[in-house]
């Protein structure tokens, strides 16, 4: 287990730990790095308040992309039948139903707005504690306004995303 773990983590600092690697997609393989979002993707980013966030016990500010609308622009319209796979950091793959995003309130942060307290090395977040260790949501983190109809996983330090029909 730990060697798969290790590997994962090679694999993923070979990249870069601010690139996200998204497949599935019409246009092919992307890998997108933090600064082209800024600079590629700058319609779609907007700036997202959680009032109600799973892990931590106060209001987040974030920055991101409307994951809906971006994927939509890569030509892929994100539909009930669709599975998204999210592989983090540490190795933990959740699958998300399609249906999870057609509200179009999924927003990919890639930093938070003015994180206070705990804060990353990179000085994009507020440190969550997770188990007896603070950990970083970043590089990327899937989050909704609100956990009403979003009860579902909100993975973070998310390192590649795939698309697939189920």
């Amino acid at each position: 287990m730990r060697f798969a773990i290790l590997l994962v983590l090679m694999t993923f600092s070979a990249l870069g730990n601010d690139t996200l690697v998204i497949e599935g997609l019409k246009t092919g393989k992307e890998e997108i790095k933090y600064l082209d979002w800024q600079k590629k993707y700058s319609e779609f980013r907007i700036q997202l308040m959680v009032d109600d966030h799973p892990n931590y016990e106060k209001k987040i500010k974030y920055e991101g992309v409307r994951f809906y609308d971006f994927l939509a622009s890569k030509g892929h319209k994100i539909t009930k039948d669709d599975l998204i796979i999210i592989t983090c950091t540490d190795g933990y793959r959740p699958l998300l139903k399609g249906g999870y995003f057609l509200d179009k309130k999924a927003v990919l942060a890639y930093k938070e707005v003015e994180p206070k307290g705990r804060v990353s090395q990179d000085k994009r977040w507020t440190k969550v504690k997770m188990e007896d260790e603070y950990v970083t949501p970043g590089p990327y983190y899937l989050i909704w306004p609100s956990q009403k109809g979003h009860k579902h996983s909100w993975p973070y330090q998310i390192q590649k995303i795939e698309i697939k029909k189920e």
